[in-house]
């Protein structure tokens, strides 16, 4: 109750279904290097960045529904959008995000910028909210390491990688120890099947 009425306050809606969506500003390191490599003619190379920053930012809340939908920065490349969808089917949620993600792209391509999306989970209510935001995390993730020439990544499409992904390194290697080993051990193991199982991992 506390935290509805606080965001209430601010003008933020809580209230009602949630998609989270990332965006990683993809060249963000150069420009940063950029504005390091003007300084002395500039000014503040620090302040530029968050002129630039807040710029981007600006340019997201224009291109949302402010009335029920929360924009961010979140770290000094990425970008938060938790945005509302109301009663929307998942085939509907698929369209009206790409569209979006369509229309900043276009948007900060102005800006000389380029950015990849990542969308998580739909947050029921707001207990589910940070689900979201983890699971557009690693969708970006995934998505960045498995497909690095698309530009948006749904967690959904990612259903076994982000169950692999969320494993701890230590259950992993147990688990390979136990289904892999065998094998490996066996007489079944050959040069051939090892070249296979190497393609079908790549």
């Amino acid at each position: 109750t506390t935290l509805y009425s606080r965001a209430n306050e601010l003008g933020y809606s809580l209230n009602g279904r949630k998609i989270a969506i990332i965006i990683d500003i993809t060249n963000f390191e150069k420009i940063v290097g950029s504005f390091m490599s003007e300084e002395n003619s500039t000014g503040s190379a620090e302040l530029n960045v968050q002129i630039f920053k807040n710029s981007i930012l600006r340019l997201l809340r224009d291109d949302v529904d402010s009335s029920k939908d929360i924009v961010t920065n979140i770290t000094s490349d990425k970008f938060l959008i938790i945005a509302g969808i109301g009663k929307l089917s998942d085939e509907e949620i698929r369209c009206t995000v790409s569209h979006s993600a369509a229309k900043i792209a276009s948007n900060i391509k102005n800006m000389n910028i380029s950015a990849v999306f990542g969308v998580g989970y739909v947050a029921e209510n707001i207990t589910e909210i940070k689900d979201s935001v983890d699971s557009a995390w690693n969708a970006l993730n995934i998505g960045k390491l498995a497909y690095p020439g698309e530009n948006i990544y749904y967690i959904e499409d990612f259903a076994l990688e982000n169950l692999l992904f969320s494993l701890k390194w230590i259950q992993v290697k147990r688990y390979l120890k136990k289904i892999i080993m065998p094998l490996y051990e066996s007489n079944d193991w050959t040069n051939d099947l090892e070249k296979t199982m190497q393609e079908w991992l790549k």
